[in-house]
């Protein structure tokens, strides 16, 4: 039987791409990733997003559980200062040697599910403020620096390595502060007036604006981290600083800048945003997770931080 091949062992009349063809193909490729691409990175974020707002939900239910058993919702931050001595608004003065004591972050572990790491803080001990200026006892401080993934956002990649967290709580809201450290007023301040501030203990009574109009934690990328001066690295485990006129409230801060508005780097984290388009995610008194346009009204947000200035009732709008 005679064979169809040819000697070179090809069948008759075929042949390879050509030049053109080739560039075609690979110009047909590049328009579907081109396409397909964003979609994929949209994808993700989506993902980001729900892991993010899960991750606010837990803690919402986490605060709510330690409230139900312990009467309170937790310290914003604990120590042994009193004051501010001062009139609202004007300079923060602290008294008390300031022993730095348990975060709200830290305190509500056990309802985290992370009963384990809990048990290996001493809580009658000094936390770590920051992680050569103002470290805690050696047992506190390692545990400081073992990073928490329920604290990150999955979109926050600023230093993901690091102990951050994308999470703060909301120590109240308004365009004046209870009190504002001296030498940086617009970065490091205090408010009382809402649910997680300094040695607070705020019942499910005091929230006299409703549970569904106060804001409980929101997120914040707006991280105290630098590689080149560690000196004020701040963490998730970080306890609260107040002496004399100075003060830095940690892992709790007010509402009184516009949302996504804080840059990162040393005293920036008074200012809630997130690495999400358009807004961040809150999570409310009432254990909702809402997440809030970067639009919305200052004055909304700020009254949103508030848990009793009777403003604004019967819900909000973004």
């Amino acid at each position: 039987m005679r064979s169809l091949l040819s000697p070179c062992g090809s069948r008759p009349g075929s042949r390879g791409f050509t030049l053109i063809e080739l560039l075609v193909v690979i110009a047909i490729i590049a328009v579907l990733v081109a396409i397909l691409l964003p979609a994929v990175q949209q994808a993700r974020e989506a993902a980001r997003r729900s892991q993010c707002s899960n991750n606010l939900k837990q803690i919402g239910l986490a605060l709510h559980n330690y409230a139900e058993a312990f009467g309170s919702f937790p310290l914003g931050g604990a120590g042994t200062s009193t004051g501010p001595i001062t009139t609202p608004g004007g300079t923060c003065a602290w008294t008390g040697t300031d022993p730095m004591r348990a975060p709200w972050t830290v305190l509500i572990l056990p309802q985290l599910d992370e009963s384990n790491r809990y048990n290996k803080f001493v809580f009658e001990q000094n936390f770590t403020c920051y992680s050569t200026n103002r470290q805690g006892s050696a047992a506190n401080n390692a545990q400081w620096q073992i990073p928490l993934s329920k604290y990150r956002c999955p979109s926050d990649d600023f230093f993901p390595q690091q102990p951050l967290t994308s999470y703060r709580g909301v120590e109240g809201g308004g365009g004046v502060p209870w009190c504002s450290s001296s030498s940086r007023p617009t970065s490091r301040f205090f408010f009382n007036n809402g649910v997680l501030y300094y040695n607070s203990a705020i019942t499910f009574r005091d929230i006299a604006d409703g549970v569904s109009n106060v804001l409980l934690v929101g997120e914040s990328p707006y991280q105290n981290w630098s590689d080149s001066d560690p000196r004020y690295n701040e963490g998730w485990a970080s306890s609260a600083f107040t002496i004399n006129t100075t003060g830095f409230p940690s892992v709790s801060t007010g509402v009184r800048f516009p949302l996504n508005t804080g840059v990162n780097g040393n005293d920036s984290s008074g200012c809630f945003g997130s690495s999400h388009t358009g807004g961040a995610f809150f999570v409310l008194c009432d254990g909702s997770v809402q997440f809030l346009s970067e639009n919305m009204s200052l004055e909304i947000s700020q009254q949103l931080g508030a848990r009793n200035d009777k403003a604004p009732l019967g819900g909000f709008a973004q």
